[in-house]
């Protein structure tokens, strides 16, 4: 997911052009509106502001990655859906690790998922990734969090994408 810093505070960005983009909150900050989705029917707790990308005060790509069983894996699972179950669903491209593991289902043509639980996992690490090019995420940054932390800061990430 797209995170942007406006106005000190952390938004999801949706669609954007060269020049624009859509900011989005749960929350009806200042000059937000009701969220409208394509079929036109507004959705609740859920809002949008468009604003020029030099209004911008830093923007990343967000991704988690795990450790499990030595090896890196995309979290495929919404924080939302981490926080219900207390669980996370990892995935991979690669097809022979996800046999040599075991319990991965195909779930696309080339992507393999698995649930595991917290405790079954090495590391859950955070990944930014610039986007634009703002002065405060100038390379990409890998932070872990700890796995007591993972709920905490799932209900984080959750607060505001």
């Amino acid at each position: 997911m797209d995170i942007g810093l406006y106005n000190k505070n952390r938004y999801r960005i949706g669609k954007f052009t060269d020049i624009s983009l859509h900011l989005l909150s749960k929350i009806k900050d200042e000059g937000f509106i009701d969220f409208i989705n394509s079929k036109g029917i507004k959705v609740e707790n859920k809002f949008i502001k468009d604003i020029p990308i030099h209004d911008l005060e830093d923007a990343y790509e967000l991704n988690c990655k795990v450790i499990y069983k030595g090896r890196e894996f995309d979290v495929s699972s919404s924080m939302a859906n981490m926080i219900k179950t207390n669980k996370l669903i990892i995935g991979t491209l690669d097809y022979p690790l996800s046999e040599e593991l075991g319990g991965f289902e195909r779930v696309d043509k080339y992507y393999y998922e698995k649930e595991v639980g917290f405790y079954e996992i090495d590391k859950f690490n955070e990944v930014k990734k610039p986007l634009f090019h703002f002065k405060n995420t100038k390379s990409v940054t890998t932070r872990e969090i700890p796995k007591d932390e993972i709920i905490k800061y799932a209900l984080y990430i959750e607060s505001f994408a």
